[in-house]
């Protein structure tokens, strides 16, 4: 005996007539050149604003005495070429002592 398929929810069919009523419309924008243009320049605003904001919660937090993302990091590096400085030395003096014959 063949089972009757499940009733489509309420949601999904108002999604689906929704769809087919602006699909095509919005491929075709979507496919343009000016959507495009407009989308790359939205992207190169969130930018912006995200860097002006990056930098003003940097100024909040010096203000306040602690380090930044950027400055862990920037450390980080320092101490990293630092730690390859001193093993270089380090091979250095080894070598110094223990001449090889």
């Amino acid at each position: 005996m063949a089972q009757k398929a499940p009733a489509q929810p309420s949601l999904r069919r108002a999604f689906d007539d929704a769809e087919r009523a602006v699909g095509g419309r919005l491929e075709h924008l979507t496919a343009t050149e000016g959507f495009t243009d407009v989308l790359l320049g939205a992207f190169r605003v969130q930018r912006a604003i995200g860097r002006m904001v990056a930098r003003r919660t940097e100024d909040v937090v010096h203000l306040a005495g602690l380090p930044t993302r950027r400055d862990v990091a920037r450390l980080g590096r320092q101490m990293s070429a630092l730690t390859a400085e001193v093993r270089e030395l380090a091979g250095r003096i080894e070598e110094e002592r223990d001449p090889l014959p």
